[in-house]
This record gives structure tokens, sequence and C-alpha cells, in this order.
């Protein structure tokens, strides 16, 4: 506590006294007159004691009007009602109106009840410093959500879009890559007019989201755009590589989509890459009317040198509900390497073919009916599951991890009970691989989304 408040408490202690108020041939007050207001100090009660009958007699003899008051002996208290301020309690004789006694004593009065309640005041004002002074317990904050799960939380809601998957790091690269992307916003808004910088589209997932990729000669890295804005139509993306293609290892170096969403792009590095000559793609958000670009993307790669021969799944395999998101450790772990081995390396997802349960002696009659051209399960399964997948490019995050994202995939009940005779527990099965070099397999799982008989869904990811 600081020296204030040791003062505060004497304060609290102390009596108040006026030499002017003890007058030869008058006697004194018992205690001391305290200042007005609400008692909330915790000093023991004192006692007034005021006799005076021979006063009241002589002031009945003289007619006056006055009533003069006796106080027995009580606590002491600060009624305002009680006390005269033409005539205080303290006038112990009766004499002339307006003597010099009654002058001093009125005089008294007012100075007293001018003055200020301290004890209020010092009894408040401790508690107004702590609430002013107390910081904001950081603690508290991490104990309810901890900083590493907010901001996954934060990535993988802003990297998902639809039924588009999430991919790459969603911790320390998506919150780089908005910082980027706050710089580059900057940069084109002061090129901008006012009017044309206040309508730039909003980045909500960039993918690879790592900025500064590591990758192999050869290596197809997925590129997938989703930018929000009210006027979505009126822009268009624009892709240009240096040291790679689109679409196709001998495609063009520069690509253009209409619209805000890009869906999978593949770009193909230089199967001749000797890693020092630049391999770079920038995206240039558009304006369709005039062609000006109201923001920039970049990305520039390096070239990988310490290759991971293995993935390990962190979560069980067993049942969870969909959607849900799987951790990765990429390994072997280099022991003479302290930290990270193989942050920013960029790993490939690829599907294999849908498989389902259910079977042609499971549709009803009339479903068959209505949709004679389903005779084979791969027909079977498109009709229900579809036959796209939306495969995406990881980029490799602190700790040597990556983060996928399994959701949808799998329709309500609803629709199954109008198609099959029985109802019954549904399952579609989907191969996953993931690959750190073209045409080598990392890890292969296969994704399992169920659809249990009271119409809840879970997922199930096991190893291959």
């Amino acid at each position: 506590m600081s020296d204030r408040t040791v003062q505060r408490q004497k304060s609290a202690a102390s009596n108040f006294t006026n030499p002017s108020l003890t007058l030869p041939g008058i006697p004194t007050l018992a205690n001391p007159i305290r200042g007005f207001g609400s008692q909330i100090n915790t000093a023991p009660p004192q006692t007034v004691t005021e006799v005076a009958p021979d006063i009241q007699k002589a002031q009945s003899a003289d007619g006056q009007s006055s009533e003069p008051e006796v106080i027995k002996e009580k606590p002491l208290s600060h009624d305002i009602s009680r006390i005269s301020l033409h005539r205080p309690q303290a006038k112990l004789t009766v004499g002339e109106p307006g003597d010099k006694y009654e002058q001093e004593a009125d005089m008294m009065a007012n100075q007293i009840m001018a003055m200020p309640d301290y004890t209020l005041q010092r009894e408040a004002m401790p508690e107004e410093e702590e609430i002013q002074t107390k910081p904001l317990n950081a603690s508290i904050q991490r104990d309810i959500l901890p900083e590493d799960e907010i901001q996954t939380k934060r990535s993988l809601q802003q990297a998902t879009n639809g039924s588009l998957l999430v991919k790459g790091n969603l911790e320390s690269q998506l919150d780089s890559s908005q910082s980027v992307q706050r710089d580059e916003t900057a940069t084109a808004e002061q090129s901008q007019s006012p009017e044309t910088a206040m309508d730039v589209p909003a980045a909500t997932a960039l993918i690879p989201f790592d900025r500064n990729p590591l990758s192999s000669p050869g290596e197809q890295i997925l590129f997938n755009s989703t930018l929000t804005d009210p006027t979505p139509n009126n822009f268009q993306l624009v892709y240009t590589g240096v040291g790679g293609n689109f679409d196709t290892r001998t495609g063009l170096a520069t690509k253009t989509i209409p619209g805000l969403r890009s869906g999978n792009l593949p770009f193909f590095i230089d199967q001749n890459w000797n890693g020092t000559t630049p391999v770079t793609v920038q995206l240039q958000v558009q304006r369709t009317s005039n062609n000006a670009v109201v923001n920039t993307y970049n990305w520039t790669f390096g070239r990988k040198t310490n290759i991971p021969t293995t993935i390990t799944q962190q979560e069980p395999e067993t049942e969870r509900p969909l959607p849900s998101t799987y951790s990765y450790k990429i390994g072997p772990d280099l022991i003479p390497t302290p930290g990270d081995d193989y942050l920013h390396q960029t790993i490939l997802e690829t599907f294999g073919q849908r498989t389902c349960n259910i079977v042609l002696a499971d549709l009803s009659p009339a479903f068959r009916s209505a949709n004679s051209g389903i005779t084979t399960p791969e027909q079977i399964t498109a009709h229900f599951f579809g036959t796209s997948s939306n495969n995406g490019t990881f980029t490799v995050s602190a700790g040597d991890m990556i983060y996928d994202q399994h959701g949808g995939g799998m329709p309500d009940i609803s629709v199954f009970q109008a198609a099959l005779t029985t109802m019954k527990e549904i399952y579609v099965e989907l191969p996953q691989t993931y690959e750190v070099q073209p045409g080598v397999a990392l890890g292969q799982y296969t994704i399992r989304r169920i659809l249990k008989i009271d119409g809840s869904k879970m997922l199930k990811k096991t190893k291959r």
C-alpha cells in the first residue's frame, strides 16, 4: 500500500477541535464537532451531553420563541436537521440577539458546514483507485481460451469456405500471410483514388498459406483463393507465374479467372529447376472495368533440402464428430538438427475413387424405377456422394505439423429414407494420399464418413 493509505488510516482516528469555540467562562462540548455526511468510518460511538435546564427556564422567562433541545447521551450522528444554523448549540448563555457571542458562534457554524466530508472521500478513494489501476488479468483470458487455440480456430474459420477443405498451416503461416496482405492492401490503396480504395475485396482464404514455401522441381502446387465483395462480378483474379506453368506442365504462365473464387488452380514447377533461379507466383485482384489492380499477393518459392519420409496422425483412429480436424507430425526428427526440420515444405494431397456400402438391393422399387440408369456401385456412389473432391497443398508449420479438416460429404438422413427399402447405417470411404515429392507417397489414409441410424454424422480416419 502507498503512504497515502497510512495517512488515511490516521485521519480516520483523529478528532477535530476548534479553539474558537472554547471561550473563557463558557463550558466546552464533551466531544468535537464532526463533519457532515454519511458515516462510513468504524470508530467507536461517542456521546454528547447537553443539559441546560436553567437556560430553558431563562428563555421561557424572556419569552424567546426558540426551543433549546435537551439531548440525552446518545451516539454521535450527523443529522443536519438537529443543528440550528443561526443559533448553534454551543451558545450556552442567553444574551441580546446579535451579540458578539452569537456572531462568533454563527461564524463557526458556517465554517463547519462549509468543510468537506473528508471521512467519506477517504473511504471511497481506495476503491476508486483499485478500479482505475487494476490491470486486466491476462492469465484468465488464457485459461478461458489459450492463445494458440484462438489462432487455430480463427485460421480454420477464415480458411474454410463452403466445402473447401482447409489446407496448409493454420497458425503462424496464416498470421504472416495476413500481415503481408495488410501491407499489400495498404500499398494498393495508396495508388488508388479514395473511392476506389474503399472497395477492396477481403481475402478469406489464400492457399498456400505460406508465402515462402519450399518445393521440389516438377512438383504440383495447388493455388486456391477466395475473396469477398458485395459485387464479385466487378473483379477478376490474374495469376502470373515465373519458373512454372498453370494447369499443365506445358501450360501458360498467366491465368485469368472471372470473379473472386479461383477454385483449385494447379501450378507446375519447372522439372529442371536448380533451386537458384526464381520461382514465383503473383496474384493480382483487378477491376474488370479498367483492369485496375486493387490488391496484390506474392509467393516466392525456395527448394527443399531435407525430404521427410514419415507422417503420423496425432488423433486416434476412432469415430469422431463430422466435421473434425486432424493434425499430423512430419518426420523423422533429425536429431542433430535443433528446432523444426521441415518448416515451409509443401505437401500435396490427392484422392482416389469413392466407394460406399449402398448396394442395388438396398434401393426401393420406387427409387429404382425413377432412376433406371443407376445399375452399378460406382453409379450409386456418384448419385449420393458425387465424384469431385477438394484436395489441396499443405505447408508444414511450426513443430513440423500440418492440419487437415474434413467436413461435409454426407447428405442428411431424409435423402436415404426416401431411397432405401430399409434404413441402415450408411458410410462412404475416400482414399487419401499425402506426397512430398512428385509421385512419392508420404502417407496414405482412408476417410470414412458415417451416417448413423439416428441421423448423426461421424468421421473415422485410418492409415492404409
